[in-house]
């Protein structure tokens, strides 16, 4: 397997323990993957949508998966973003509950120490990639995730579509507050039909296939699982969600995560939290 972004990951970790949430749900599992996606988009009305132009109007939505430490889960949110026209304060709504009001500071950062909400320097014009640590009670998060502006049902790519890109994910043993990491990180194929409301896919590290996907379209989105192979050194499996983005559906991105998932061997228990972005081939 590959781990290049091993040390990244960690370090952010233990820069997070000292960052406390505030706000917003979250629970974990199957059905709370599904819920995570129920909720009223920001849809792209023009032929080049862009998140920058959507944050300071109407604002941009998607999905962040998180890894709660303390509260020793998986948990999936949706997030409605968005800024004053000065850029000098965020306003981010968390599974549709009240707009919280976090300052704006540099490099895109929503609010304080203890309540951060970062948009990243990666994306399209479609999309861009966020950082969290919001979560209810209290409690020490990390996640990830995608936020821009999404493909109304009337635009989202006819018949069988192939979405082509990558993912990032990383674990982390249960019932432990350590800052051990291990991961994935490779290619992410993904097959939609979005009038049969098909999905099929898989996971790749290099020209190893490492795991699986089944499931459905929901909407603009789609909701499977991702069924891991003995090429990976794990077993088990874990829920993946996305969303469709831009104004011709050219974006496929969003988060996956679980507790389900155990070292070969070992028969150690995993949390995984990860992000994925693919783009629609010719």
């Amino acid at each position: 397997m590959s781990f290049s972004h091993k040390t990244m990951i960690c370090a952010v970790v233990i820069t997070s323990l000292g960052a406390c949430g505030g706000g917003g749900g979250g629970t974990s599992g199957a059905s709370a993957a599904a819920a995570a996606l129920d909720y009223d988009p920001v849809f792209a009305t023009t032929e080049t949508p862009s998140v920058g132009a959507a944050v300071t109007s109407a604002g941009a939505t998607g999905l962040v998966a998180i890894y709660d430490v303390l509260g020793d889960r998986v948990v999936f949110q949706n997030v409605k973003t968005r800024t004053n026209s000065a850029g000098t304060i965020g306003y981010l709504s968390i599974n549709g509950a009240p707009e919280i009001t976090l300052p704006l500071g540099e490099g895109d950062v929503f609010g304080t120490p203890e309540r951060n909400f970062f948009f990243g320097i990666t994306g399209t014009d479609d999309i861009r990639d966020v950082w969290s640590n919001i979560l209810p009670d209290g409690d020490i998060g990390l996640g990830r995730g995608f936020v821009g502006v999404e493909t109304t049902l009337a635009d989202l790519p006819a018949g069988a579509t192939t979405f082509e890109g990558d993912f990032n994910a990383s674990l982390f043993q249960t019932g432990l507050l350590t800052m051990g990491v291990d991961g994935f990180l490779g290619e992410i194929t993904l097959v939609t039909n979005f009038d049969t409301l098909a999905l099929s896919g898989r996971l790749d590290e290099g020209f190893t296939t490492i795991g699986t996907i089944s499931g459905s379209t929901q909407g603009n989105g789609i909701l499977g699982t991702v069924t891991l192979t003995s090429a990976s050194d794990y077993s088990g499996s874990f829920e993946i969600i996305g969303k469709v983005f831009g104004d011709d559906g050219g974006t496929l991105a969003g988060v996956m995560g679980g507790s389900n998932v155990v070292q070969d061997g070992t028969n150690d228990t995993y949390h995984l939290f990860g992000e994925f972005d693919a783009y629609k081939q010719p």
